[in-house]
């Protein structure tokens, strides 16, 4: 037996799973299951027969081409308990559990759980079905407890503009950065950077920089590199449309936005127009040059 097939099945390593959900598959007291972490915390999972679960991991074994992932100690917690339904009554409360009967694809019908009173009513319902899934979501007062510190920890940095890390989406790679948000987007950006000057500053649709750096904490260790004084201060005057004008005095600014032509900006008086490109886009891309 391959030395990862031992650690996954003493709860120490996950494999991607391509089952059901495109997940990552683990052991649990239950025995497998297929489940989704949002960083460290289980928040989907969709319990998967043995011989099934068998089945997929001969067939990476022999292919040799096995994803896994190491659980750190936080996640090993969150399979301990979601790993085994007699352990619910510690999930139930703290989280709500949706258990929605039948296939990923084709549901059929489905319960809330959301009190450890419920415990016994939600066994009985789980174990009585062949297929079903299980979505935790957390129970708004909980929200507090320990959810996301990794996560938290590096937003805090990058919104402070204290700390960065490195992201890669859609073909775009740079430091996530504090910025102002486009018309469909989210107050953060990717920044180029030459030495400690940024001559480029990518905001994209939606959310894709924070799902991007959710989905990275899921596989990696990682923390915020530490931004210099100088760096600090370039951020300062591309994080905020208020400092529009302190950047047009320094730099020259070329806007590539959906809702127009690239735009080149300069004059400081011009501050509020470089504002409602950016603001009015649903994806923009900043071209800085000093003058």
């Amino acid at each position: 037996m391959h030395d990862w097939r031992a650690q996954l099945e003493l709860g120490l390593v996950a494999v991607r799973s391509s089952i059901r959900l495109g997940g990552w598959l683990v052991r649990g007291t239950d025995g497998y299951a297929e489940v989704r972490f949002d960083v460290d915390e289980i928040v989907q999972l969709v319990p998967i027969d043995d011989a099934e679960a068998e089945r997929f991991l001969d067939e990476r074994a022999a292919a040799g081409d096995a994803h896994v992932l190491v659980l750190g100690e936080r996640k090993r917690l969150e399979l301990a308990t979601k790993g085994g339904l007699q352990r619910h009554g510690e999930v139930l409360g703290p989280w709500h559990v949706g258990v929605r009967w039948g296939s990923t694809s084709e549901h059929q019908g489905g319960r809330s759980f959301r009190a450890a009173t419920e415990l016994e009513t939600m066994i009985e319902a789980c174990s009585g079905r062949a297929t079903h899934v299980r979505v935790y979501s957390r129970n708004p007062e909980h929200a507090h407890e320990h959810a996301h510190d990794r996560l938290s920890a590096i937003l805090a940095a990058v919104n402070d503009r204290t700390g960065t890390v490195q992201l890669e989406v859609g073909g775009h790679t740079g430091a996530l950065v504090a910025a102002p948000a486009t018309f469909a987007g989210q107050p953060y950006g990717l920044a180029t950077f030459a030495g400690d000057r940024i001559v480029r500053l990518y905001l994209p649709f939606g959310s894709v920089l924070i799902d991007a750096l959710r989905g990275l904490l899921v596989e990696q260790e990682i923390a915020p590199t530490m931004s210099s004084a100088a760096v600090r201060a370039e951020l300062r005057k591309v994080g905020s449309v208020d400092a529009y004008a302190e950047l047009l005095a320094t730099h020259r600014v070329t806007v590539h936005a959906d809702t127009a032509a690239p735009v080149v900006i300069e004059d400081p008086a011009d501050a509020p127009r470089l504002a409602t490109l950016v603001t009015s886009a649903f994806v923009a891309t900043l071209e800085l040059a000093p003058k």
